[in-house]
């Protein structure tokens, strides 16, 4: 494979994998599977992809050009998002795998807010959202899926490392954060 087509594919793959769209396949193949009504499937598309992926037209508008520009904006949007669609999961009747849905999503990015601004260790917010969804799958679906998974997870990875746009490190820490914030909310719905 030529040069130009690995970095074609590289931009694609980044480009398709970011936090809006997977989220939105993710509420999408929930509803599919009878997992979610039609109801909870869009409320999570809602807060976890569709408030978020505001932050994106927003910056064009504000001429926030830079990735730093349109990556905290992004940070923004999420924090706010996520935020309302844990206080929706805690006030509306849900199950508890749609709770620790909202709950993972509030503290991972509470937790990569924490890494990559008051710790100052750059952490991947992409690798975060990916590895997210990617999870609940697992969790919701069980183990058939994660064949497909792991292989989304590496395609994402790789056309991160290709393009570089993230460091091993960084994107680690992006995946760590959202494993650990899937721990602690399973934790904190055991009592």
């Amino acid at each position: 494979v030529g040069i130009k087509m690995k970095n074609k594919l590289a931009k694609t793959i980044r480009a398709i994998s970011v936090p809006p769209i997977v989220v939105t396949i993710m509420a999408v193949a929930l509803f599919l599977l009878k997992i979610t009504t039609l109801t909870e499937t869009l409320f999570l598309f809602l807060f976890l992809g569709f408030i978020p992926f505001l932050s994106y037209p927003l910056s064009f508008i504000l001429k926030k050009r830079s990735r730093d520009e349109v990556r905290k904006l992004a940070f923004i949007f999420s924090i706010i998002s996520y935020t309302l669609g844990l206080f929706y999961s805690l006030f509306i009747d849900l199950s508890i795998e749609l709770e620790i849905i909202y709950l993972t999503y509030f503290l991972s990015v509470l937790l990569l807010t924490f890494i990559n601004k008051i710790i100052k260790v750059k952490a991947s917010g992409h690798m975060t959202s990916i590895t997210g969804p990617l999870l609940i799958s697992i969790y919701l679906i069980g183990f058939k899926s994660i064949f497909i998974t792991l292989a989304l997870y590496i395609l994402v990875f790789w056309s991160s490392l290709y393009l570089k746009r993230h460091t091993k490190r960084e994107m680690i820490l992006g995946t760590l954060t959202v494993l650990i914030s899937f721990l602690l909310a399973n934790i904190i719905y055991m009592f």
